[in-house]
């Protein structure tokens, strides 16, 4: 793959937006389905029609460790695009799942990957990149030491095996989605989670809830429980609608508060007129567009009045509201107390910095 074919969408929306390179590792033992899946997965973000515009783009690569085809144990060729050193900065690696070869099993068996792999994997680690290995690439992370004295799952049908290769590291047993270490960089997964999952959840934390959800919804992606509870964990509302363009326009409100014209866009996020998403709407949460935008604004303008110490005329332009009289009004009329108020009597005391799951590189 040459990358001298580019997808037919134009990326003049993405042009300004900074890029993340994604290394793809591809051995004799990849599963190809899992390593074109991230790919296409990476490369679709931003490029379809009326998407959400998203915070990154990304850059996927697919790597061989000689910068040469690969023959992989399947009889097929996989043609990279670079070797390790066109991927020196890959602020995500993904290592896919992996086929048997033989070695799984093997308690005392071989390095399943070359050292020089663990060594680069421990070097992006070190520089901050993000490191997923589902399924049966778990083994790969743990082979480089990173999982340590650290949670981490893989297939169920290895999961002895791994246990045995690897004893320092807390296995979850029959786990599906789980994120560990520092910033929650390390990011393993269970039999019952496809490519998708893993991507969608990095998605998500580089190129924002919205994208990723508006990506789930046109790619008929789910959208699991352990997401959800990555993100609770953030301070993200979970996505918990039936409803999946709904989903995606409240994901969009979220994320544009302070802009004008919310409804209209929000329901061309979601490919929907706003006549459909307001019926839509009223059948998911019982309110409006409008009303949800205005429940929405007051919770914000709640979070920024107990955390921050931004001016109220500041926090009512955050979440919206051009005129510091109308943020007032509509806040007392919502909550009973003025903003100084609500200010006064639930602003929390400072706190340490959290760790949060799945921070992407600045």
């Amino acid at each position: 793959m040459d990358g001298s074919t580019e997808w037919p969408v134009d990326d003049a929306d993405l042009a300004s937006l900074p890029t993340h390179v994604v290394a793809i590792l591809a051995a004799p033992q990849v599963s190809l389905s899992g390593a074109f899946s991230f790919y296409d997965d990476f490369r679709a973000i931003g490029r379809f029609p009326g998407c959400v515009v998203p915070r990154c783009r990304f850059d996927p690569r697919l790597v061989t460790f000689s910068d040469a085809p690969e023959r992989t144990l399947t009889g097929t060729t996989i043609h990279p695009h670079c070797g390790l050193d066109g991927v020196a900065d890959a602020e995500i690696v993904i290592i896919p799942p992996l086929l048997d070869d033989g070695s799984f099993l093997t308690p005392a068996g071989s390095p399943i990957y070359p050292e020089r792999i663990s060594a680069y994997l421990r070097d992006r680690h070190a520089a901050g990149a993000t490191i997923a290995g589902p399924c049966t690439g778990a083994f790969v992370v743990a082979e480089a030491g990173l999982l340590d004295g650290r949670e981490a799952t893989t297939h169920w049908f290895y999961e002895t095996a791994f246990r045995k290769r690897h004893p320092k590291v807390e296995v979850v047993s029959r786990g599906t989605l789980v994120a560990s270490g520092p910033g929650a960089r390390l990011i393993s997964g269970g039999a019952s989670v496809y490519p998708s999952e893993v991507s969608l959840s990095l998605i998500a934390a580089f190129a924002g809830l919205a994208a990723a959800q508006q990506f789930a919804h046109l790619f008929g992606r789910y959208w699991r429980g352990d997401l959800d509870a990555l993100y609770q964990k953030a301070g993200h509302p979970p996505p918990e609608l039936d409803d999946g363009a709904v989903a995606v326009a409240c994901a969009w409100i979220d994320a544009h508060l302070d802009t004008p014209g919310l409804v209209q866009a929000a329901a061309a996020a979601a490919l929907l007129t706003e006549r459909t998403l307001t019926r839509r709407f009223q059948r998911a949460l019982g309110l409006s567009p409008g009303q949800w935008i205005a429940k929405q604004r007051i919770a914000r303008a709640q979070t920024l009045l107990e955390t921050t110490r931004l001016p109220v005329e500041e926090v009512g332009v955050r979440v919206g509201y051009a005129e510091a009289a109308g943020f007032r009004r509509a806040f007392r009329r919502a909550t009973g107390l003025t903003p100084s108020e609500h200010r006064r009597r639930f602003k929390l005391p400072p706190t340490p910095a959290r760790l949060q799951p799945l921070v992407p590189l600045d």
